[in-house]
Parts: C-alpha cells; sequence; structure tokens
C-alpha cells in the first residue's frame, strides 16, 4: 500500500517430501536478510510437508501487517508504475490456480 509502513510478516511454506533441507535453509537465510534490510519482523510462520510429488519443491506464502502514518491519505491516485499489485481472495484463488496449472 502506497505510503504505509511494513512491520511484521507472516511466512507459510509447504514442502514437497525430500526437499533438501540446505535448500530450505538457503531460503530463510534470504527471507531474514530481505526482512533485516526493510526493517520488518518475521514474527510466525507454518511449514507443511506434502508428498512427493504433489507440489514443486516448496511453495512460500507471506502475509504482511503495517501502520498508514496519521495524515496519509491511501488512495488510487499514490500508485506509481512499478508497484505491485497482491490478490487475495476469489481473485487470488484463480491467480493460484492459473499458476497451479503452468
Amino acid at each position: 500500500m502506497a505510503g504505509a509502513v511494513p512491520r511484521y510478516l507472516s511466512a507459510s511454506f509447504i514442502l514437497e517430501e525430500g526437499f533438501p533441507l540446505a535448500d530450505l535453509a538457503r531460503i530463510a537465510r534470504s527471507m531474514g536478510e530481505a526482512a533485516r534490510a526493510a526493517g520488518v519482523a518475521v514474527v510466525t510462520g507454518d511449514t507443511k510437508v506434502v508428498e512427493r510429488g504433489k507440489a514443486d519443491g516448496v511453495f512460500i506464502s507471506t502475509a504482511g501487517v503495517g501502520v498508514v502514518p496519521a495524515g496519509l491519505a491511501i488512495s488510487v491516485e499514490r500508485v506509481r508504475a512499478g508497484d505491485r499489485v497482491l490478490v487475495s481472495g476469489s481473485l487470488g484463488d484463480h491467480g493460484v490456480a492459473v499458476m497451479s496449472r503452468r
């Protein structure tokens, strides 16, 4: 959200059985470094392991919470080229369905 200040993240992992622990450690280190650089704390997470062949190695889902500074108007006028749009709900479900078929 343009102008909002991120504070906390959750991270959830779906791992395919046999996913290399060294790769998971590398991912976790990288996420931690990026979070520290952004001034954000990863405060919770979840891990699920699924049968071999039921996932594409690893799926990662994150969610964030932040604050909107007093007096800041969050509106479409603040959107700029290069901003990222994250979706959830039925639109997000559709995007995941399309991605899973690729």
